[in-house]
């Protein structure tokens, strides 16, 4: 029985093909914009049960080297700015510089997702005073139906964009701040490993990076849900007038019972 020279100790490597990238790297404005590069993927699906190989890998900027290079390199530009050293929070703040332009983008996504939301109320009102004319006019009811088509579709891309857009930033804030966490356990000396155990390590690295990478979804969706009550009350007072008020005293009670549970 002949035995081969190799080590048995080393691993055998075996060279896995290349899985393609994403499309959304090389899609297009409009591919983007109404997600058509996600359907080959759902075809694919459609006809069969999608096995791992299936799923296409991810795109460079989504990688988790990228997202900690980018990371590093706006931490070490903080620490660098004289006048930033006395902020603190140097997470937060490399976090903010690497991802401004998402979180700006999502945030208009979400104040247009806002805006649908209270308008729709509003093209009700109106198709309700429309139907109860005398006289019906073919160019308001046409410009009714026109506006209601555009609010709907401006809502509808506005809130897959805004959710995409907010998990995908969110996944590369919590893969730049795993590796960090870990290259930096790496680096403990033998008084940081003394201060900090491995459990909480592991807790930095699977809970506190995870609700880091929740954070840009429930930021906007805090800011525009208040103002959507806002102007839902503006709306209110404005349709029903001071028959509102008999509603909005046990809305407020209830509010405020549930604050401490909340």
């Amino acid at each position: 029985m002949e035995i081969s020279d190799q080590n048995l100790s080393e691993p055998l490597l075996t060279e896995e093909p290349e899985k393609p990238r994403s499309r959304i790297g090389h899609a297009s404005f409009l591919n983007k914009l109404t997600f058509s590069w996600v359907n080959p993927l759902l075809q694919l699906g459609y006809s069969k049960v999608l096995a791992l190989e299936d799923i296409p890998s991810w795109v460079l900027e989504d990688e988790s080297v990228l997202a900690h290079e980018n990371f590093t390199h706006a931490w070490g530009s903080i620490q660098r700015d004289k006048s930033s050293n006395k902020m603190g929070h140097f997470v937060f703040w490399a976090l903010f510089k690497v991802h401004m332009k998402e979180m700006v983008f999502a945030g208009i996504c979400a104040f247009l997702r806002m805006l649908s939301v209270v308008v729709a109320p509003l093209l009700l009102y109106a198709f309700v005073n429309y139907s109860d004319q005398d006289t019906e006019s073919a160019a308001q009811g046409l410009f009714l139906v026109g506006c209601l088509i555009v609010v709907k579709v401006v809502g509808s891309l506005s809130q897959r964009h805004f959710f995409f857009t907010t998990r995908r930033a969110g996944m590369r804030m919590r893969l730049a701040l795993m590796v960090a966490v870990y290259q930096k356990q790496l680096n403990l000396s033998s008084l940081g490993r003394r201060r900090h155990s491995t459990g909480e390590v592991v807790n930095y690295i699977a809970v506190d990076s995870y609700r880091m990478g929740e954070f840009p979804m429930w930021f906007h969706l805090g800011w525009t849900f208040s103002l959507q009550l806002v102007l839902a009350i503006i709306v209110l007072f404005g349709i029903v007038g001071v028959g509102a008020l008999p509603g909005l005293v046990p809305f407020l009670i209830c509010g405020l019972l549930n604050v401490p549970f909340a």
